[in-house]
């Protein structure tokens, strides 16, 4: 979230971040305003995101992918082909992250 900047208003009106969420809050907050209004995107980079073994989500990966899948399908389509499509893309990625895994040890 470092270089996201919301209208308080538009935070407001979407109930924040879900802190029932582990790893997914932000996607979740993203698409609840993504809802309410068009983003903006500048031309540049204004952080720049690190990944580690220690941080949450790679750590975690494969717990990280299930719950962003879960919030996937809270903001998706009831288009049952929509939601085979979001199906499998999920099981792709977590078929890669078990063979990374894997490969690692």
């Amino acid at each position: 979230h470092p270089a996201t900047f919301v209208r308080k208003d538009l935070l407001a009106r979407t109930g924040g971040f879900d802190t029932g969420l582990k790893y997914a809050m932000d996607y979740d907050l993203w698409l609840k305003i993504g809802l309410l209004a068009d983003p903006v995107q500048l031309d540049g980079p204004l952080a720049a995101f690190r990944v580690h073994k220690g941080s949450l989500s790679s750590a975690n990966k494969l717990a990280a992918m299930e719950e962003d899948y879960r919030v996937r399908l809270a903001h998706a389509s009831s288009n049952p082909l929509a939601r085979a499509l979001h199906y499998t893309r999920y099981l792709r990625r977590r078929r890669q992250a078990i063979q990374e895994a894997g490969a690692e040890a």
